[in-house]
């Protein structure tokens, strides 16, 4: 049976700690706000991390397409519509915040796609 390694152990916990903290911070969220969309964000990252956890052989994968769909074109579309937005300046005191919040997310996510080369399959079926 075929499983991924984490060769870089440091990228393997902190991968699962910043899932988890996402993860927490949408139950959170979801629950005080009444909100069951926020129901998305947690099926997706619970499955991430269930794909991680079990070291299942497409983990790799997933976690690619988790992070270029949700982290950095989601942060790149945020961060293009905080920039276009006319009715504020890019450097308001609210706005400047979740500029770099986004920032922040979009270098994360590259950071991880780069760390992804530390995960290799093996075994075989």
């Amino acid at each position: 049976m075929q499983k991924v390694v984490f060769t870089n152990k440091i990228y393997y916990i902190l991968l699962i700690a910043y899932i988890l903290i996402l993860l927490v911070y949408n139950v959170f969220v979801s629950v005080m706000g009444k909100n069951v969309l926020g129901l998305i964000p947690i099926c997706i990252q619970s499955l991430v991390l269930i794909f991680i956890m079990t070291k299942n052989k497409y983990a790799k994968q997933v976690i690619l397409i988790w992070v270029i769909v949700f982290l950095v074109i989601g942060s790149l579309l945020q961060i293009l519509g905080t920039v276009l937005d006319e009715d504020k300046h890019i450097f308001g005191d609210a706005n400047f915040y979740q500029f770099l919040n986004q920032l922040v997310t979009l270098i994360i996510g590259v950071l991880i796609i780069t760390f992804s080369t530390t995960i290799k399959r093996v075994g075989f079926e």
